[in-house]
């Protein structure tokens, strides 16, 4: 690459974006007056909130002889008894004569739709008769018939879903609480006992987080949301600008036409657009801390209830997040590029922006889910590592952050390589820099496939087959029942795995080509491939499984997913050994095969390079299997059996070493199968495991076959081209 030229490309695309005012204000001027402005508005509407009084209907008796008053009033007016310091109006009423608890709170539930009041409390005529039973226990003699557990303590009746509603029951709630208190004390008083036996043991919590941490907590988890939002905005609309603008302006023609190689120019473009990210990531960093310390803290002093529920801005330690923020905006500025690139108009672009939104939105929303922290399973996912980071930056947890800074770049900066490699792939596709809009006529384009079909699938029908696949899987997968037997679970699955995954790539196959076979990659393969395929899956057997434990060391387990499939599992051990291999390793290795590595694999091959083909067609293999850990280990496989089927051209192989991998793990689960294997197995943590002596001899014998078969597998007319260079 010559960086003289892309030093050239970088300042003209960044001279031509600081001459557009329209980049320039969303990018840098709107973040910096938006929060200004905000602090302004919120300071202006706080001067009109207040805090109202809740109006409650009291049922029942409120005075108890010789225990305290439930409320003390500060006046009564009208038969309204107002309670200042707690901001509630009780509006007495008595117990119906011959009503039942249960009437009662049928009627008060009527009125309080009817917006009567906002909540009400009932004090049973029991709850009257227990509490003297109490104190008469306590001062004497006593008798009652009605055992303790059966009286019916104060009844709050509220609807959850009305503000005002909630918040009056929660003021009364208080109020009874602190009554309880006081009735507490007057019967040990009474008793003349301490105080102390009601709590024998006093717990104390010490809480070891520094103070800005729990202070920042709230904004802790709310900046990252903001940051990665204005992060992906400040990159979408220059890359739109530089990319489909310029298609528009036609100018993309003459630079093309330039002595710069297109990766050339993509690198220019990717720096001018990560220039754009990066300043409105600052701008609005700075804006954010200045509005913080200087105006929100006057809009919610220390004290007040906002200040409560908020705590206190971080201010300039959200500063820290700069140094996250550099292979993000890289990942975000490739992925706006890369999209930019694919439109036909600066219009089309910009539609382009929600699903990237989409796709960022709920990875970013894990910084506010509990239970949520960053660790290095978390670390390792794109956009929700970044999230986690920068939570953990403002929250002033740098012990955390720096253990986990480096997975999290690594993440964002193989995405940011992907993306690359995606937006240079289309500046060398010139079906993609040049075509032109259309209108798009559903009955002609479905003419036009049927009687023009191409020989093999193309990507859009492999992107097809797998988008159908998943909607399928999610469908079959929302409408299943729990087995019952062995022979339901055998049945039920292998049907569905045939409808979902194996019919729709059949059909695009047999309807929308013309070479069923070739599209299937249903062909002949070379006597190595079959032989490699036959060893392959013995040797890498343990390999995989000591991955699959890795893996959930990583992503452990949900305890609540555990427990959901153990019975299922518990049923399968009582199952014959021939309707397991069946269902777990013929019916998949089959019908998986002609879908990911048929169907889909050929089509992307024919618009993408052979790398990208083995990714996308692994990544979709991955997803459908539902599970996470599951997942991961099944788009790892995916890639070795992607590489199989294109250095081969073969599908053949592939299926061989789906169903014997399938099948070997089927066969190791049965515990009579272990006697066997024992000179091969050690104990890890109470259950039978390869030993990892076993599991990397196997592995480096595997990698060596693997390159063997990769020179064997040459195409001949590289290998006749490098023999006639020699000569």
């Amino acid at each position: 690459m010559n960086w003289f030229n892309v030093k050239r490309l970088f300042v003209r695309e960044l001279l031509s974006q600081l001459r557009d005012r329209r980049t320039l204000f969303t990018t840098v001027l709107l973040p910096v007056m938006i929060y200004p402005v905000l602090g302004l508005v919120m300071m202006q509407v706080a001067q009109f909130v207040t805090e109202s009084k809740s109006n409650v209907v009291l049922v029942g008796e409120a005075a108890f002889e010789g225990l305290p008053q439930f409320v003390n009033p500060n006046g009564e007016e009208e038969g309204l008894v107002t309670s200042q310091d707690t901001l509630l109006t009780l509006i007495p009423e008595e117990f119906p004569e011959h009503a039942t608890l249960e009437g009662v709170r049928e009627s008060l539930q009527q009125r309080l739709d009817s917006k009567e009041f906002d909540a009400a409390l009932v004090l049973s005529p029991e709850l009257h008769r227990y509490l003297q039973f109490l104190r008469e226990s306590v001062d004497g003699t006593a008798s009652f018939d009605v055992q303790p557990e059966a009286i019916p303590g104060p009844v709050i009746v509220y609807n959850s879903v009305a503000d005002k509603s909630k918040i009056a029951r929660s003021r009364i709630a208080g109020v009874l609480d602190k009554w309880e208190e006081e009735v507490r004390a007057s019967l040990f008083e009474l008793g003349q006992l301490p105080l102390g036996v009601a709590t024998p043991v006093e717990v104390q919590v010490q809480d070891i987080a520094p103070e800005e941490s729990q202070a920042a907590q709230f904004w802790a988890s709310m900046i990252p949301i903001m940051l990665l939002l204005w992060t992906l905005t400040g990159a979408f609309y220059p890359a739109v600008d530089l990319c489909a603008g310029e298609k528009e302006r036609g100018t993309l023609e003459t630079l093309l036409c330039g002595p710069a190689k297109r990766v050339e120019i993509v690198t220019g473009k990717l720096l001018t657009v990560m220039v754009f990210s990066f300043a409105t990531s600052l701008a609005n960093l700075v804006s954010i801390a200045f509005t913080g310390v200087f105006m929100v803290a006057k809009v919610m002093p220390v004290g007040s209830e906002l200040h409560s529920k908020l705590g206190m801005f971080p201010g300039w330690n959200i500063l820290w997040s700069l140094v996250v923020l550099i292979p993000l905006v890289a990942m975000f500025s490739a992925l706006a590029l890369a999209a930019a690139t694919f439109a036909r108009s600066s219009k089309e672009g910009q539609y382009y922006m929600m699903p990237l939104l989409m796709l960022a939105l709920p990875l970013s929303m894990i910084s506010v889910m509990p239970n949520v922290e960053l660790d290095l399973g978390t670390s390792l996912i794109p956009i929700a590592g970044s999230a986690l980071l920068l939570r953990n930056l403002v929250e002033s947890q740098f012990d955390v952050a720096i253990r986990f800074a480096i997975p999290v770049m690594a993440s964002s900066a193989f995405c940011c390589y992907l993306a690359v490699r995606w937006a240079t792939f289309q500046f060398n596709s010139e079906a993609v820099l040049f075509r032109e809009s259309e209108k798009w006529d559903i009955r002609l384009w479905i003419r036009q496939l049927i009687r023009n079909k191409p020989m093999l699938p193309t990507g859009g029908m492999a992107i097809f087959v797998a988008i159908a696949i998943l909607m399928l899987r999610y469908v079959a997968n929302a409408t299943a029942s729990a087995p019952e037997t062995w022979q339901d679970f055998v049945f039920s699955n292998s049907i569905a795995l045939i409808l979902t995954i194996g019919v729709p790539a059949i059909l695009v196959a047999v309807l929308l080509t013309n070479n069923v076979m070739g599209a299937l990659k249903l062909t002949p393969p070379p006597v190595v491939a079959v032989l490699i395929a036959v060893l392959l899956p013995f040797l890498l057997h343990p390999t995989i499984i000591w991955l699959g434990v890795g893996i959930e060391q990583l992503y452990p387990v949900n305890p609540a997913m555990k427990a959901a499939t153990a019975p299922v599992e518990a049923m399968l051990n009582s199952a014959p050994l021939f309707a397991l291999m069946f269902v777990i390793a013929i019916v998949p290795g089959i019908f998986e095969e002609l879908a990911f590595r048929g169907v889909i694999l050929t089509g992307l091959q024919k618009d993408s390079r052979p790398s990208s083909a083995i990714f996308v067609s692994a990544f979709f293999f991955g997803i459908t299997h539902g599970i996470l850990q599951q997942s991961l280990n099944a788009f790892i496989i995916g890639l070795l059996l992607g590489y199989i089927a294109v250095r081969c051209g073969s599908l053949i192989p592939t299926i061989i070493m789906h169903v014997l991998h399938n099948g070997i793990t089927v066969l190791v689960a049965r515990s009579e199968s272990q006697e066997w294997l024992s000179p091969l197995l050690t104990d890890y943590h109470g259950t039978p495991m390869y030993s990892p002596l076993v599991a990397v001899c196997g592995g480096v014998i595997a990698i060596g076959l693997i390159v063997w078969f990769h020179i064997q597998t040459r195409p001949k007319l590289a290998v006749g081209k490098s023999q006639h260079a020699g000569d």
